[in-house]
């Protein structure tokens, strides 16, 4: 069956069509009876011409009424149309009658209108055009019955009645045709669609094959991106549930078997300390995981609010240098700061350190003892361009490209990722609050550089 949005454009377009084939039947007769009455006038005033050149040339001449009037009966009999003929002279009295007018008079019917034709109604059941002419010597009257016109008129109506439902037809069917081939690519997209809806999230789909590239092949493609999209969203949601799912089970387990052996009297004070050290330790986890949730959730939500100020990056890189020296010490990983320019930016104080320490933190996981952990920055383009390197492990090229990517976690043997997965998707949507970009450089056992490059806060002279 057809669908309802075909019918309703093959519906609009055939009403349009037959109100414009309506329009145009209207205009067009209007235009052609304009035509006929003119050529009709015209003939009715070369009649009426004819019949007075014809009295004052036989009169110049001497020529006798009878004459004259058979003469103009013969010519009115010879007429292509059939004409009616009355002349009367100065003093009022008929001249010249037609026949075939019988004891009808045309003189009542011009209304003393002389020069232009009218039209007369009802004349022996017919309508009648007449012209009225006069000088000092004579009247003439010459009618034509507009049989002629009304004929073709009527032809062109009963050509038109038929035409109309033959071109609405013509239209109908065409229509049909023409939108179920452009809407093709919408049925295409119903049946991706239902496909969407029943397959698994862990499957992929193939994407529609764009045919045209025309609005609808741009609309499909678009939608295809979107769903896409949308999916990559889910599985990323999904698989989050998964593992912050596992990584707070992990830290809840403990804590509940710490808490269950506290509970027991007969275990020492100082095992119960260390035993609420434990799980202090994991409720800290715990919360850094939720906080990074509530971040990462406001972020991508387009809520996340900074507070910017302008900041020395020289004076918050030395605070954050000495309690990185501090943190890396019990791997006795070394933190090197390399002085710069001075330079200010627009910051978050709080956040670019969020940054930082998520940098660190990751350095520190992948860095083994006795490594080296580097800072440094320059001016660029306007730009404080940060490297944060380290000597550690080093990034496969593989997931290079999927390290910022929210809840992403590496499976590969010889790197398996820490945590969540929420630490650099943090950093990266905090820089680009800040209007500033990250990338990331990486060979296998040499290690990693980060590069941040902050817009410059310039000072207004």
């Amino acid at each position: 069956m057809l669908s309802s949005f075909r019918l309703k454009i093959v519906f609009w377009h055939s009403l349009l069509v037959l109100m414009t084939l309506l329009l145009f039947r209207i205009v067009s007769l209007e235009v052609i009876r304009n035509s006929l009455y003119e050529g009709f006038d015209d003939s009715l005033r070369a009649e009426a011409e004819w019949v007075r050149g014809v009295l004052e040339a036989y009169k110049t001449r001497d020529i006798p009424g009878d004459d004259i009037k058979s003469d103009i009966d013969s010519r009115s009999s010879l007429s292509p149309r059939k004409e009616f003929i009355e002349i009367y002279d100065a003093t009022g009295a008929e001249y010249f009658r037609s026949p075939q007018l019988a004891p009808d008079r045309l003189r009542g019917l011009a209304q003393n209108h002389f020069a232009e034709p009218v039209t007369v109604k009802e004349f022996r059941g017919l309508p009648l055009r007449l012209l009225g002419v006069k000088d000092e010597f004579y009247e003439i009257y010459v009618g034509y019955p507009l049989t002629d016109i009304e004929t073709a008129i009527h032809e062109i109506l009963s050509s038109s009645l038929f035409l109309i439902p033959v071109t609405l037809l013509f239209v109908v069917v065409s229509g049909l045709f023409l939108v179920t081939r452009f809407v093709k690519p919408i049925k295409d997209l119903n049946r991706y669609a239902q496909k969407l809806l029943h397959q698994p999230l862990d499957r992929e789909l193939p994407k529609i094959t764009v045919r045209s590239k025309d609005e609808i092949g741009e609309l499909v493609e678009r939608i295809n991106e979107v769903i896409e999209k949308m999916r990559h969203s889910m599985r990323q949601v999904l698989s989050f549930s998964s593992l912050a799912s596992h990584e707070l089970r992990t830290p809840l387990t403990i804590m509940r078997n710490q808490v269950e052996e506290a509970l027991h009297s007969e275990m020492p004070v100082e095992e119960q300390r260390r035993s609420l050290a434990s799980i202090y330790d994991e409720i800290l986890r715990m919360k850094r995981i939720v906080d990074d949730l509530l971040s990462l959730g406001t972020m991508q939500a387009g809520t996340f609010k900074i507070k910017l100020e302008r900041t020395a990056l020289p004076n918050m890189l030395k605070e954050f240098y000495e309690e990185a020296s501090l943190l890396s010490r019990d791997k006795n990983i070394v933190v090197l700061l390399e002085p710069g320019p001075p330079v200010f930016i627009q910051a978050d104080v709080m956040r670019i350190r969020q940054v930082f320490f998520n940098l660190l933190d990751n350095a520190l996981k992948h860095t083994s003892e006795n490594g080296c952990i580097r800072l440094q920055y320059d001016l660029k383009d306007h730009q404080a361009v940060l490297h944060f390197s380290d000597t550690g492990s080093g990034i496969p090229p593989q997931i290079l490209s999927r390290i910022f990517d929210p809840f992403y976690r590496s499976t590969m043997d010889g790197f398996s990722s820490h945590g969540a997965g929420l630490g650099l998707a943090l950093v990266k949507l905090i820089v680009e609050a800040h209007h500033g970009s990250i990338t990331v450089q990486s060979e296998i056992g040499k290690g990693t550089t980060f590069i941040i490059a902050l817009p410059v806060d310039v000072e207004p002279e």
